[in-house]
C-alpha cells in the first residue's frame, strides 16, 4: 500500500541484522509485525556522522534483546531492542484495515488465520466487527465469481 508523500522503510545492513536476530530469516513471517523507528543523528556512513533511521522497539519479541552490531571494522557495539506492546484496539484496527485492503477471498482467509490469536482475546464488540467485515467481504467475493 502506497501513501502519497511517504516512502517505505529501507533499513541499513545493521538494522536488517537486528530484524533477522529478532524475527528470523524468513521475511514472510514479518508481515503484520510492527517496529518503532527513531532518527539517530550519530549514525555513521563512510566514517562520518550523517544520521540515519534506527529501530528501538519490535513487536513479537518476549523481552529486551541485546544484539552485537559492527560499529566499524573490528569494533562491535551492543544494540538494545525493547518489545513493542500494542493495545488490542490498535491491533484490531490493523486487522480491519487489512480486511478492507484484501482483494480476494484467499486474502481474507489468510488475514483471519493470522489474526486468530488476536480474535480469541479481543472483546465481543471487536469480534463482531471483524466477523461482520469478513462476512461482508466473503459474500461480495462470492457474488463476483
Amino acid at each position: 500500500m502506497k501513501i502519497k508523500g511517504y516512502q517505505p522503510y529501507k533499513p541499513c545492513k545493521s538494522m536488517r541484522r537486528v530484524i533477522v536476530a529478532c524475527w528470523g530469516t524468513r521475511p514472510a513471517q514479518w508481515v503484520g509485525r510492527s517496529m518503532r523507528l527513531f532518527c539517530d543523528p550519530t549514525a555513521k556512513w563512510a566514517g562520518e556522522e550523517v544520521g540515519g533511521i534506527r529501530i528501538s522497539h519490535l513487536s513479537h519479541i518476549d523481552s529486551t534483546k541485546e544484539i552485537q552490531l559492527n560499529e566499524s571494522r573490528g569494533k562491535k557495539k551492543k544494540w538494545k531492542i525493547e518489545p513493542l506492546v500494542e493495545d488490542t484496539e490498535t491491533r484490531v484496527q490493523k486487522v480491519l484495515v487489512a480486511l478492507n485492503a484484501a482483494k480476494s477471498k484467499e486474502a481474507v482467509d489468510k488475514i483471519l488465520k493470522n489474526a486468530a490469536k488476536l480474535i480469541e482475546i479481543c472483546s465481543e464488540d471487536q469480534k463482531s466487527m471483524i466477523d461482520a467485515r469478513a462476512k461482508e467481504l466473503g459474500e461480495s467475493y462470492e457474488a463476483k465469481s
